[in-house]
């Protein structure tokens, strides 16, 4: 989970004991493989809406190339090849007041995803995902009680290794999005018309971009159960309406901060603006974040989503800086700095006396001589 720590670049996915569970919902809520129980947000190739909000600009594929129209591939070294997202955001950028609407309710992240969008653009684009029929399911020693609204039962035979499968007709020519979760799967796949198959991670619970299928084509998402398996199925599967999409990002980045420094610890940054409107960025919001505009302090009461943070702006040119200091470093330097004054007062005497020995002794060896 944490190769952005092990590999030092500027990434998504990691596991942290200390990982606010806030920033783990909203993860979860937007399509990212997250619980907050697990201390844990986990991104795979996602859609644009997600990609969007995150503030995603580069991925970096190896051993195969990405087969994906959201991104256009820009440079290769050996079996890497790194891919531009086309529809990126920066760190800060201006959204209407109505941002504030965004609702997070639902446990669908294409719903949300596409509240988000309506929020984001002050109602003028209502939704961009065109979610699929619903589909033909079967089960193999196993046994399914459909729920409604894309959630279904599914349990193994007594003694059985059951397998579940919910059967899709794509309805456009296009990419496709999935988000499946399954309780106690020991595996999940999708099964493509041609017959090849790709496998998600097992209790996916992540909006994945399965690639681009074709109207008419059927694809099967396979849930396996081990012996006496079973429990909850959530999928839900769309596609994106492409020239939606294209005017609600029109909308969305139309003002964009400019990032002008940063580092481990600050994000600087200029944004001009012909309104006003609320300053959201895809920083987490944690304890020890500092805002500046135009060099004054401004507390961070404005939380887009819940978790993002976000600052109401006047018409203008204006300045940004977010800036990070942990909580309770200054105390814990001052504990250190204290421990480490007693250690050297402590350990004088002893150091004294330890000299004293070996001056002795060094005497007696010269007199010896």
């Amino acid at each position: 989970m944490n190769t952005p720590a092990l590999f030092h670049y500027r990434g998504l996915s990691q596991f942290s004991s200390s990982l606010n569970s806030n920033a783990t919902e909203l993860m979860e809520k937007i399509g990212l493989e997250g619980e907050p129980g697990k201390n844990r947000y986990n991104y795979v190739i996602s859609d644009p809406v997600t990609n969007a909000i995150i503030g995603l600009k580069y991925i970096i594929a190896t051993d195969e190339p990405m087969d994906n129209d959201d991104f256009t591939e820009i440079s290769g070294a050996g079996d890497s090849v790194m891919y531009e997202n086309k529809y990126p955001l920066s760190a800060g950028y201006l959204l209407p007041d109505s941002i504030r609407t965004w609702d997070l309710i639902s446990t669908n992240p294409f719903t949300v995803l596409d509240d988000y969008v309506r929020a984001a653009t002050d109602n003028m684009v209502e939704k961009v995902f065109v979610p699929l029929d619903a589909p033909r399911v079967a089960a193999t020693a196993a046994g399914v009680d459909e729920e409604g609204d894309g959630i279904w039962s599914g349990y193994s035979d007594e003694g059985e290794s059951g397998m579940v499968r919910l059967t899709y007709t794509a309805e456009e020519t296009g990419n496709h999005y999935v988000y499946i979760e399954a309780d106690q799967a020991e595996n999940i796949e999708v099964n493509y018309e041609d017959g090849s198959i790709r496998t998600l991670r097992e209790d996916c619970g992540a909006v994945v971009n399965i690639g681009k299928i074709s109207k008419g084509e059927k694809f099967s998402l396979v849930i396996d159960y081990e012996q006496d398996g079973g429990g909850s199925i959530r999928s839900h599967v769309c596609t994106m309406d492409q020239t939606l999409w294209e005017r609600a990002y029109a909308l969305i980045s139309r003002h964009q901060m400019e990032i002008t420094d940063f580092g481990d610890t600050f994000i600087e940054g200029e944004i001009r603006t012909d309104r006003e409107g609320i300053l959201t960025t895809s920083v987490l919001n944690e304890e020890g974040w500092r805002m500046q505009i135009d060099g004054q302090d401004r507390e961070i009461t404005d939380l887009v989503g819940g978790e993002l943070i976000a600052a109401h702006l006047s018409a203008g040119s204006h300045t940004i800086r977010l800036q990070f200091r942990p909580p309770g470093i200054l105390a814990g330097c001052i504990c250190m700095l204290v421990g480490l004054l007693a250690l050297i007062v402590l350990s004088r005497p002893q150091l004294r006396q330890r000299a004293i020995r070996r001056q002795s002794r060094s005497g007696i060896s010269s007199n010896g001589i």
